[in-house]
């Protein structure tokens, strides 16, 4: 007989042993855990979001909650760089190249090299995520290979993608997502001052001038286009 195992955990389990929980509530909390626990494919919105409109990260958050949908991370459009379908990436280049991609990625900086950087921000469908970074180095139109010579670029770029990948992983992906070679891709923070100054920034991806960019400058009245996010859960695992 098929069926399917989960493991309940173990603050809900405790809660069931002490009686504090009805059947009801029981269901609530498993149904809410795995929701957020099970793996799950994002699956990026094909054309941009309202026509195409211009706005800034916080327009962009208050949209898309309306919306009731997340709204594009930075670690979603490096995902596309691997698995979107040719189509998709054809239509993120448009937005590259005409405007901006502007993400729900956003980067707090600290008063020195630190800083956090927070996933789905603003977001009330999904849960922001955040990480925190031991040194944001200052980039100024600075080559991915480059970056990814030292040790804080790989640091950083696997906060901002939310990813694992080796240095060279990294690059083929960024290469396909932007049909640029890794010469034509740079990266873009804040020197001291200006972290100083403005510590809240968004995160956003162009290719302007024939190249593409990593932004992690943003702030003010920057603008671009964005996308939506659909959530799909992986069926949990069936045994025997």
């Amino acid at each position: 007989m098929a069926y399917i195992q989960l493991r309940v955990p173990q603050e809900i389990a405790d809660a069931v042993a002490r009686r504090e929980l009805s059947q009801t509530e029981l269901v609530g909390l498993v149904r809410q855990h795995y929701s957020q626990t099970l793996p799950q494919n994002r699956v990026i919105d094909p054309q941009s979001a309202d026509n195409g409109a211009i706005r800034t990260q916080e327009q962009w958050s208050s949209y898309f909650n309306e919306a009731g949908k997340p709204m594009i991370s930075a670690p979603n459009i490096y995902q596309a760089g691997k698995t979107a379908t040719d189509k998709v990436l054809a239509s993120l280049r448009r937005d590259f190249n005409e405007s901006w991609l502007v993400s729900s990625t956003r980067i707090s900086y600290g008063d020195d090299l630190s800083g956090k950087i927070m996933h789905n921000h603003g977001s009330r469908v999904v849960k922001p995520s955040q990480i925190d970074v031991k040194v944001i180095p200052v980039y100024d139109d600075t080559p991915l290979a480059k970056a990814l010579q030292s040790d804080d670029g790989i640091a950083y770029l696997h906060s901002l993608f939310d990813t694992a990948d080796e240095p060279q992983d990294i690059t083929r992906t960024l290469e396909n997502l932007s049909k640029r070679g890794a010469d034509r891709i740079a990266l873009w923070t804040p020197d001291q001052d200006s972290r100083n100054s403005y510590s809240e920034r968004a995160v956003r991806f162009g290719g302007g001038g024939g190249r593409f960019h990593v932004d992690g400058g943003l702030f003010g009245g920057g603008s671009g286009r964005s996308r939506g996010v659909s959530i799909k859960s992986a069926k949990p695992t069936r045994k025997k």
